[in-house]
């Protein structure tokens, strides 16, 4: 009777675990599912790799140059996407944040669970995308 006990509760917890790790998971978000929600919002992201000098947390951004559907490429902004392995990591890693930029860029960060987005807007406007920039995020 008391190895029956023993091995119920035993079972028990192993589900508990194996359900767990699923929540988890799904909680994760992607730099695949963030390009798609930018596209969906109408911004047409172009992937220029990783950005090296720019890593937090020993985590490397990929660096997006995003413009309107019908806007000259010159007129690009940058975007850094970082995906972290939690959001106790990108929380950890906001602490160490620092960009040397010219005082005509305004940043602004946008937050989803372990996905970090860094917009640069060039001459200072965050609205040109940065409502846009918030939807995409907000929809994940």
């Amino acid at each position: 009777m008391k190895f029956r006990s023993i091995l119920l509760l035993f079972a028990f917890v192993m589900i508990m675990a194996a359900c767990n790790v699923g929540h988890e998971a799904d909680n994760d978000r992607t730099l695949d599912e963030v390009v798609r929600a930018m596209k969906a919002e109408g911004l047409t992201p172009i992937d220029k790799g990783e950005a090296d000098s720019d890593a937090l947390a020993q985590v490397k951004p990929r660096l997006f140059a995003i413009s309107a559907p019908n806007e000259d490429a010159a007129n690009a902004e940058s975007v850094y996407v970082y995906q972290f392995d939690s959001n106790q990591d990108l929380k950890e890693a906001i602490k160490q944040q620092h960009y040397t930029v010219t005082t005509l860029t305004a940043i602004k960060n946008y937050e989803k669970q372990n996905v970090l987005v860094v917009y640069f807007a060039t001459g200072g406007k965050i609205e040109k995308f940065g409502g846009k920039i918030q939807s995409a995020i907000d929809g994940l």
